[in-house]
């Protein structure tokens, strides 16, 4: 095909083109009724290439997607009144809806300019019309039945109330503090964390009782507590523990196994329990931390020491706590004598000057000329030993001139009243 500028030449002024030469030009270009072929369209086919094919068949909503070099159309799958939103990679139907100038959350059909299906949760407060408080502290802000929050004068419900700050010095609560009875239990409690300590005190308030404890929130540990009921109560400490109730009462201490306390029973006709488990496996009863015989009286419980003084002998003059029938003491003194005079006669005032009454004795005589011991007051009838406040006389029947020097030893116990009583 002859180009344009070879077709110029066919008509030049003064040339007579012939058939062929008009021919040719009109071959040069395309005539209405033909088709042009994409590719004698100069960037036809690179432009089409480009261009976004439509989308398949059917209505609905598309966007155009780009995906790195790739574009494409992509279909929204919306309901009725939903607000999508972008999920990252494409617009997706939301719960939230709009219909009537009414917005829904969770709902299709909102009856209110906003209505949630669900749970609200706020940083903040929701408040419809709040008037500003005054200065004078004279309203508590209250949850109204309409699920919305407001103020309330002090008088309507709550009456003196309990700063959230506490209350100031020389402002102490003078009422009563009330909880309510419908709250769980968990709730009923007044505590306070010390977490330098790691100590945690409560006053927890049951439907039974109530319970006042201290924690090692460490251990997650009940160290003491006091345990109120209606009937009973109830003490415990590190290792100990006192527990009263409409069977017994008990004071108890315990380290690990062993134990030591006192049991009352409700029975009255029943004694008083001493319980004492010993680690070495010698338990004990009551004792005391002092001495207090010398200040007894009739009911008071004996100690062994006080045993001990009464059922043991001295030479020195000891107050056995007794008392004889003038309601004077009774003194107890026990004499020993290695060496007796010739007469047989001992000065007993000599010993005990004021003696006035002699209770009961008791003797023993070692008589190893006679090659004998005795204890008691006469021996075989032949022997008599008497006893005055003043004088203590041996009398041996069968010699009346008997030296009584040779008797090895004599020991007398006596138990006596005194005239400065």
């Amino acid at each position: 095909m002859k180009t344009k500028q070879e077709i110029k030449q066919y008509f030049e002024n003064g040339d007579i083109p012939n058939q062929e030469e008009f021919w040719e030009w009109q071959d040069a270009y395309w005539h209405k009724e033909e088709n042009i072929a994409q590719d004698n369209v100069s960037g036809l086919k690179d432009a089409l290439n480009a261009k976004l094919s439509r989308p398949q068949a059917g209505t609905g909503f598309y966007i155009i997607a780009h995906n790195g070099d790739i574009t494409s159309y992509s279909k929204l799958n919306l309901q009725s009144y939903n607000i999508p939103y972008w999920n990252g990679s494409s617009l997706t139907s939301s719960s939230i809806y709009h219909s009537n100038d009414k917005t829904g959350l969770g709902t299709q059909t909102p009856t209110e300019m906003l209505e949630v299906a669900g749970n609200i949760k706020t940083s903040g407060l929701i408040v419809s019309n709040l008037p500003a408080a005054n200065i004078n502290y004279t309203k508590n802000l209250v949850a109204k039945d309409d699920g919305t929050i407001g103020w309330e004068a002090k008088s309507v419900s709550s009456g003196t109330y309990i700063p959230l700050s506490g209350t100031v010095a020389g402002k102490p609560i003078s009422g009563s503090l009330e909880l309510m009875t419908e709250q769980p239990e968990e709730n009923n409690m007044i505590y306070r964390n010390n977490v330098d300590t790691g100590v945690r005190n409560e006053i927890g308030f049951y439907p039974s009782g109530m319970m006042i404890s201290s924690i090692n929130t460490a251990q997650n540990r009940v160290v003491s507590k006091i345990d109120l009921s209606n009937d009973a109560l109830y003490v415990s400490g590190p290792s100990s523990q006192l527990s009263m109730d409409q069977e017994r009462t008990t004071l108890a201490y315990y380290s690990g196994r062993a134990m030591k306390g006192i049991v009352i029973d409700s029975n009255i006709d029943d004694p008083i329990t001493i319980m004492h488990i010993s680690p070495s496996g010698k338990p004990r009863g009551l004792t005391g931390d002092e001495y207090y015989g010398d200040y007894a009286e009739s009911k008071d419980y004996i100690q062994k020491q006080y045993v001990d003084k009464k059922m043991s002998y001295s030479r020195e003059e000891v107050r056995t706590e007794g008392t004889w029938i003038n309601g004077k003491p009774v003194y107890k003194k026990t004499l020993f004598f290695d060496q007796i005079p010739r007469t047989g006669e001992i000065d007993l005032g000599k010993y005990i000057p004021d003696i006035e009454t002699i209770v009961s004795n008791e003797m023993f005589t070692e008589w190893w000329a006679l090659d004998m011991a005795f204890a008691g007051n006469q021996w075989r009838s032949q022997i008599f030993i008497s006893v005055e406040t003043k004088l203590i006389k041996i009398e041996f029947l069968k010699e009346p001139d008997y030296d009584y020097s040779a008797i090895n030893s004599f020991t007398i116990t006596l138990e006596y009243t005194k005239r400065t009583d």
